[in-house]
C-alpha cells in the first residue's frame, strides 16, 4: 500500500472515530438535558407523574409522557403546549405516531390459548378481539365480523360487566364447538349456553387480568397483526382498513367507531 492511500485510509479512520464521539456525546448531551427537564416538571408539579422526558422534533423543545398522554415543554418546564405536533413537509402528526406507539400491543405475547379461534376462508389476516358476551356493542361487532374474510379471528372472553358474563363465557367456553356457541349467542338466535360442567376450566380470570394488564378497560377492544389497538364496534369498512393497513387506520377508527363498553 503506497503512503497516499495510507493516508487516506488513516484520515477516514480519524473522521469515523471523530464523528462516532460527536454522535456519542450529542446523545450523551441530550439525555443530560431531558433528565434534567424531568426533574424540574418533577420539582414543579409534585402531584403528576410523568412518565419520560425527551427530546422533540423543535429543537428545544421537550416531548413529556404523562402515562399515555403526549405533551411538550421548554427547558424549564413552565411552558406546556398540549395538542398535535405536525410536520408539514410530511404531513405526518408526529403527537398522534407517538401515541398510537404507547398503545400498540406486541401480539407476540397474546395467549391464544386464551381465545376461542375462528378461522375465515384461508385465515391469512390476523385479528384479535377482546369481547364481553353481555356487551351490545360486541354483538354489533359481532355480526360485522361474519362479512370478513381470509382472517383468523382470536377471541378473549373478558367479562367485565360481571356475574352474568362470567357464566355465559364459562358455558361457551367449555361448549363441544366453542367458536359456534360463540358465534351463535352473540347472533342472537341462541338460548344462553348450559352452565359449565364442573372441573371445566375455563380462562375468563385469566383473560380479565391480561385485559388489565394491557390497560384494556372496554369491549369490544380489537388488536391488528401489528399491535394497533382500536376499542370500539367499527364498520365493515373500518374493519377491512385495521386488516389490511393497520399503522394507517389507527386515528381513522379513533374517531369513526361506534362505541365500547363499559
Amino acid at each position: 500500500m503506497s503512503r497516499l492511500a495510507r493516508s487516506r485510509l488513516a484520515a477516514i479512520w480519524t473522521a469515523t472515530v471523530l464523528s462516532a464521539a460527536c454522535t456519542w456525546a450529542q446523545a450523551a448531551a441530550q439525555d443530560a438535558a431531558s433528565a434534567q427537564v424531568l426533574t424540574n416538571l418533577k420539582r414543579a408539579y409534585p402531584a403528576t407523574s410523568f412518565t419520560s422526558v425527551g427530546p422533540s422534533a423543535i429543537p428545544g423543545v421537550y416531548e413529556v409522557l404523562m402515562g399515555r398522554n403526549v405533551a411538550y415543554t421548554d427547558a424549564t418546564g413552565r411552558y406546556f403546549l398540549f395538542g398535535n405536533l405536525m410536520d408539514m413537509q410530511t404531513q405526518t402528526n408526529l403527537t398522534q405516531e407517538r401515541s398510537d406507539s404507547l398503545v400498540r400491543l406486541d401480539v407476540a405475547d397474546l395467549p391464544l390459548d386464551q381465545a376461542i379461534k375462528t378461522v375465515k376462508g384461508n385465515g391469512s389476516r390476523v385479528l384479535h378481539v377482546f369481547s364481553d358476551p353481555s356487551c351490545g356493542f360486541c354483538k354489533q361487532l359481532e355480526a360485522t365480523l361474519t362479512t370478513l374474510s381470509d382472517v383468523t379471528i382470536y377471541t378473549y372472553i373478558v367479562p367485565m360487566l360481571g356475574q352474568a358474563s362470567q357464566a355465559t363465557g364459562a358455558g361457551i367456553w367449555c361448549s363441544k364447538d366453542r367458536a359456534k356457541a360463540w358465534s351463535s349467542f352473540m347472533a342472537g338466535g341462541a338460548q344462553k349456553p348450559a352452565p359449565a360442567p364442573a372441573g371445566c376450566d375455563n380462562p375468563l380470570r385469566k383473560n380479565l387480568q391480561l385485559a388489565e394488564r394491557l390497560g384494556i378497560t372496554a369491549t369490544p377492544t380489537l388488536v391488528a397483526a401489528n399491535g394497533t389497538r382500536v376499542a370500539g364496534a367499527l364498520s365493515a369498512q373500518q374493519l377491512r382498513a385495521l386488516l389490511d393497513n393497520p399503522a394507517g387506520h389507527t386515528s381513522a377508527a379513533r374517531g369513526a367507531a361506534v362505541g365500547a363498553q363499559p
